[in-house]
């Protein structure tokens, strides 16, 4: 890793980018793909977001564009399911903007057509986030609508539901989080996703601390829990089920039980403020960008961090890098932004493609009497629930992670230890499509790798 660069820059080109843009969002596809969203600096006080660029050829290419949205409108998140397909949210940004809601491409970004059943009407109408965890089945959510700031405490936020890529979104009205306090609402672009289950952050009065709202069922139903960050929520990543990290840039809180609770981390090491995103396929590993930001605004407090032990240490990878965002689906593939300026002594990179394994170096294969000791059955799988089988108490299991044919993790589990001879994980892969998957079962001697076949 130190004999080559992490993250290596590359550019847009003007095309795609012009020159004097700050990429606000990244969100990586697959191995090939990726799409940004870019904010316009040649502007003085913008903060309309209304550009994107993709790559399908894993940034050798780049093709973009302005978002052929309603005036008065901004992009807030970006969901793309490959090259051609993406969804969007796009927010008003005065009073007088009308379109808001949830777009939808089929062409790679040259048109995007409102989904019109995720109404987001009236003047409290706010779209925060978006997420598809196939071609069908997706979820958004915005602000509570009506405003609590009118006076009305208990609005629900507005969150919909589809099984049919958005032709037709249902509301939650029973169901979605609802408000206790008159200043509370969501985060454009601020989620996170561990198989069925959301999270999202969210704004509340200093007093009361910002909330995390979480669905274990693709939004169906919810629950929220006061955080210790004082404000704001604008990272957050999950490394499974249970372990999670929340920032608003300065302030870094961890859970181990989904959320339900968290505790302020004093951490060790360089923590950045720009991003913040888990390492799938590496349990409790997250990855860190920006600046370190307490000691001041020179290139060289700039990079990337990463840390092994759910947010407790943070190790430099690199510095001199202006990263802004990060979006890791594979300790081998992952995006961080950056920005366009003509200025050459700020031009490190418009973007910046990983390009060094994440995994720790001192990661070791388990011998074969371990290997045979873990069997997983049945194998195929005709409804994609497997038992793993560990028969060797001195190779307790710590962690085990799925990943599709693509490299993206689908399952990630971390495991209590035992000193039991024999014990079986269930590993529920259900929710998922037919073909072939990788399975990571870390051990204290070593990692067990095997295939897993759902038909």
């Amino acid at each position: 890793m130190a004999q080559s660069q992490v993250f290596l820059p590359q550019t847009f080109g003007t095309a795609a980018v012009p020159e004097n843009y700050y990429v606000t969002q990244v969100r990586t596809a697959n191995a090939a793909t990726v799409w940004v969203l870019a904010l316009d600096l040649s502007i003085p006080d913008n903060s309309t977001v209304r550009r994107y660029a993709r790559s399908t050829d894993g940034g050798s290419t780049w093709t973009g564009g302005n978002i052929n949205i309603p005036a008065g409108l901004s992009v807030g998140d970006l969901h793309p399911l490959d090259g051609t397909t993406a969804w969007l949210t796009a927010f008003p940004e005065d009073a007088t903007a009308t379109g808001a809601g949830v777009y939808k491409t089929t062409d790679g970004g040259v048109t995007w057509n409102r989904q019109p059943t995720a109404t987001y009407s009236g003047a409290a109408a706010f779209p925060n986030i978006v997420y598809f965890w196939d071609a069908n089945n997706g979820i958004t959510m915005g602000d509570p609508n009506p405003n609590p700031n009118g006076g009305t405490v208990g609005s629900r936020f507005e969150v919909y539901t589809t099984t049919d890529g958005g032709a037709n979104w249902v509301r939650n009205q029973t169901n979605a989080p609802a408000t206790t306090h008159a200043a509370e609402y969501g985060l454009t672009g601020v989620r996170a996703v561990a198989g069925n289950t959301i999270w999202a952050g969210g704004y509340n009065d200093v007093s009361a601390g910002a909330k995390l709202y979480k669905s274990t069922d693709r939004g169906l139903t919810w629950s929220a829990a006061g955080t210790d960050i004082p404000k704001g929520i604008d990272f957050v990543a999950f490394a499974d089920a249970n372990n999670g990290l929340m920032s608003d840039g300065l302030d870094l809180v961890r859970t181990t039980n989904g959320g339900a609770t968290n505790t302020a981390l004093t951490y060790a090491g360089t923590f950045r403020d720009n991003g913040l995103d888990n390492v799938p396929g590496l349990p409790n590993t997250f990855i860190s960008v920006g600046s370190a930001d307490a000691v001041g605004d020179s290139l060289t407090h700039y990079g990337s961090s990463i840390s092994r032990d759910g947010g407790l240490t943070w190790t430099t990878l690199e510095r001199n890098k202006r990263q802004t965002q990060v979006d890791v689906i594979s300790p081998n593939i992952g995006w961080s932004g950056g920005i366009t300026n003509s200025a050459t002594a700020m031009r490190e990179g418009d973007v910046f493609k990983l390009n060094a394994s994440l995994a720790p170096a001192t990661a070791t294969k388990a011998s074969a009497d371990v290997q045979q000791a873990v069997q997983a059955f049945p194998n195929p799988s005709k409804d994609g629930v497997f038992t793993v089988r560990v028969a060797l108490s001195k190779a307790a299991p710590r962690g085990v992670v799925v990943t599709d044919a693509l490299g993206r993790e689908v399952y990630n589990k971390t495991l209590l230890a035992t000193n039991a001879a024999a014990h079986d994980i269930l590993v529920d892969l259900s929710k998922h499509t037919a073909g072939l998957y990788t399975l990571r079962l870390e051990t204290v001697q070593g990692t067990v790798v095997k295939k897993l076949v759902i038909q």
